[in-house]
């Protein structure tokens, strides 16, 4: 399976089994040590991320810092089979399932520096260019309320959506630094151009440092973006929004309503003949394929009729909005099971999360109480008690339905100092001394006055046989004993 996708040419470079990381290292601090010189990154923060040290400004042989969180790992391929691809009956003995081949670079070479990258300048960057980006469910369902509000889709309007497929595979690499240097220029003009070439310097070097070890040999992503690294999805962004701003947005049509995205779905609205519909799609599908490799499927519906988008499905009947929850055909609603050993609230917390997404998108109160007695029945089969769910289903029916962000950075906190426990036994008896340690310092004048006790109990999770065997950079080699 793995070994039919690297062998495409096209997409991976076979380089053999010579190690390429330190290499890469040296390439990725040299360009640091450029960044610090030019005063684009501090020395301090080219420290704390990839390791640089004042040695190594002040002399070509300096050495970099030996802290253990500046050596990588050994980057492997994880596959992720495409269940919900497939239709209930072809999920028979033998079926080859369509996969999804990600290379897992959370222990790369450039993953620091790319986190960084991202948490600094791409993210916000991407936020601010792709204007039609919807961030997730929640977000959507505020578009469509606001789409009810302002606009009338009627019975013989169309909605649609569309996909772009194989979109990481497709994206050439040329285009990366077009498309993200037109989202500089529309959204960043202050930044200096010196600083613009290192940063898509930067993304050019996570993206040619995505190599993995597979069966002893050494593999490059070289076509396309690889997915597991931390700019995979910034990039696909951003190259995405710059396709469709050519194809779609800059060439006005009066009848698209709406239009929004996630990653490599979009939907929209339609008020237009379907006979129109059909010849703009079949104009912005040529010109997207032919001109940037992007190659679209889609469907589309009479506006009364249901259409799934992320885990929404919609329509407008009689112009008003109608919502359900989409689930994929090959949904095995399997929850964590209620016999695992996790703190009591944590089934709570599964419990009430499902009922309360389900509270966020339905819109009607008869279709809202089927869907919760269905999710009863979900999580009843994961061992969970009716006591339980018919408490959790009856807090959730009462509530409106909120489709606002919780502010976190103005909640007040639960506690002052964490005290972190492995869940398991003697973490009641923690919980009690820590309550009684409260109530100890509640009475003394430097902590009577505070509104949230001073200490609280964290539990983690305990180590399972996986931690205790073998650490995450040691699967590659337990993998290569397994085949």
């Amino acid at each position: 399976m793995i070994k039919s996708k690297l062998g495409d040419s096209s997409i991976y470079t076979d380089l053999g089994t010579n190690n390429p990381m330190p290499a890469i290292m040296t390439k990725l601090r040299a360009h640091w040590v450029e960044a610090v010189n030019e005063g684009y990154i501090s020395l301090e923060l080219a420290k704390e991320v990839v390791g640089i040290t004042e040695s190594m400004m002040s002399s070509a042989d300096g050495k970099p810092s030996t802290l253990d969180i500046f050596k990588p790992g050994t980057p492997f391929f994880n596959v992720f089979p495409k269940v919900h691809k497939l239709r209930i009956p072809d999920l028979v003995p033998g079926v080859k399932l369509p996969f999804r081949l990600v290379t897992n670079l959370s222990k790369g070479p450039t993953s620091r520096a790319d986190k960084f990258i991202a948490v600094n300048f791409l993210n916000q960057l991407q936020l601010d260019y792709c204007t039609d980006l919807i961030q997730d469910s929640t977000m959507f369902l505020q578009k469509l309320d606001h789409i009810e509000r302002t606009t009338e889709m009627r019975k013989d309007h169309l909605i649609f959506n569309m996909d772009v497929e194989a979109l990481y595979d497709s994206i050439k690499r040329e285009q990366v630094e077009i498309a993200i240097r037109d989202a500089i220029e529309r959204c960043r003009p202050n930044w200096d151009e010196g600083f613009i070439i290192w940063l898509l310097t930067s993304v050019h070097m996570s993206l040619d440092a995505a190599v993995a070890k597979f069966g002893g040999r050494w593999y490059q992503s070289s076509g396309g973006v690889a997915t597991g690294g931390k700019l995979c999805v910034y990039v696909a962004n951003i190259v995405v929004y710059w396709a469709f701003n050519k194809v779609i947005y800059s060439q006005p049509c009066r009848f698209l309503v709406y239009f929004y995205r996630y990653i490599d779905d979009g939907t929209g609205g339609w008020n237009g003949e379907p006979v129109q519909f059909f010849r703009w799609f079949c104009k912005i599908y040529r010109i997207l394929d032919r001109d940037y490799n992007l190659r679209l499927t889609f469907n589309v519906k009479y506006a009364c009729n249901f259409l799934e988008f992320l885990d929404v499905n919609y329509r407008f009947v009689n112009t008003i909005l109608d919502t359900d929850i989409f689930y994929k055909e090959t949904d095995a609603h399997r929850y964590l099971s209620f016999k695992s050993t996790h703190p009591h609230y944590t089934f709570k917390s599964v419990a009430y999360s499902s009922f309360l997404r389900l509270r966020r998108i339905i819109i009607d109160h008869n279709l809202l109480e089927f869907r919760l007695k269905e999710m009863s029945t979900f999580l009843s089969k994961s061992d969970y008690p009716t006591e339980l769910l018919n408490s959790v289903r009856n807090d959730v029916i009462c509530k409106s339905r909120d489709l606002t962000y919780r502010n976190k950075e103005h909640e007040s906190k639960k506690f002052e100092v964490g005290w972190v426990v492995t869940f398991g036994p003697g973490y009641g008896e923690v919980k009690s001394l820590v309550k009684q340690l409260n109530n100890s310092l509640s009475a003394s004048p430097l902590f009577s006055n505070r509104e949230t006790p001073a200490l609280g109990v964290v539990a983690k999770r305990a180590p399972n046989l996986r931690d205790i065997l073998f650490s995450q950079r040691d699967i590659p080699a337990v993998m290569a004993t397994l085949r």
